[in-house]
């Protein structure tokens, strides 16, 4: 009688425990299909690659990065990550502010300039003296004159994205390092923005370090027959240490 060839069946077995121990990775990784963790997907019966990569948007190859995928063979049960781990990026995806979250710093203030290469910003007029308003909850991280061109100028920190200038005012209300409400007076109108004498408010907002377009931020609270023509460049501050640009 011929004995059993062991060395194969001892392959064989070794190669089931591998392939086994694979498919455990992924559930315990993942959750199970019941409940599925968040950027994951429990594959189903007649699923592939591709069309698991179309519902989700992701291309193959990132499907097959992600879960450590040599070949295309995946099986009914088995946990794929069909989305790029944000766990260091959900802070910094949170929007800091919607696009009505900003309030008019300027009760009953009505837009007179849009922007131009000169300016780089909005002007809104308002009588001299007229309360200047923090446009969201933040803290004032610059509020002085150091910075040529501004005049008395306050800068507020609403988030670590978004930041609001209100230039050329008559008085600054609070110092650097005040917090601030949404609606607090934190500055009066002055008249030193425009050449004519008019008095007005040079009001900017800048995210992530870049300028943008304030209409999306004070829509609904804007009042002027300029609106649609608000435009933002990609102006810049200068450094208020040394002068340079950033």
């Amino acid at each position: 009688m011929r004995l059993p060839n062991f060395s194969m069946i001892y392959v064989l077995a070794i190669s089931l425990l591998l392939s086994a121990c694979s498919g455990v990775s992924n559930n315990t990784a993942s959750g199970s299909c019941n409940s599925p963790s968040m950027g994951f997907y429990c594959v189903k019966a007649g699923d592939n690659l591709y069309r698991i990569g179309q519902r989700y948007g992701v291309s193959v190859a990132n499907l097959k990065s992600w879960n450590q995928l040599n070949g295309d063979h995946i099986r009914a049960g088995q946990m794929l990550r069909v989305q790029k781990s944000t766990a260091r990026s959900s802070t910094s995806s949170k929007q800091p502010a919607s696009a009505t979250s900003l309030l008019m710093p300027v009760a009953d203030g009505t837009i007179i300039q849009s922007y131009s290469d000169s300016t780089r910003s909005i002007q809104i007029a308002a009588p001299q003296g007229s309360n200047v308003l923090a446009a969201a909850d933040g803290m004032v991280i610059y509020a002085g004159e150091g910075l040529r061109g501004y005049g008395k100028l306050m800068l507020i920190q609403h988030s670590n994205q978004l930041i609001t200038a209100y230039a050329h005012n008559q008085t600054l209300l609070v110092g650097k390092n005040a917090r601030v409400k949404r609606g607090q007076p934190v500055a009066t109108v002055g008249n030193t923005a425009r050449a004519d004498g008019r008095s007005a408010l040079h009001f900017e907002v800048r995210l992530n370090g870049k300028a943008v377009n304030p209409a999306p931020y004070l829509n609904g609270a804007m009042k002027s027959s300029l609106y649609f023509h608000l435009m933002w460049c990609a102006g810049c501050f200068v450094d208020l240490g040394g002068g340079n640009v950033v």
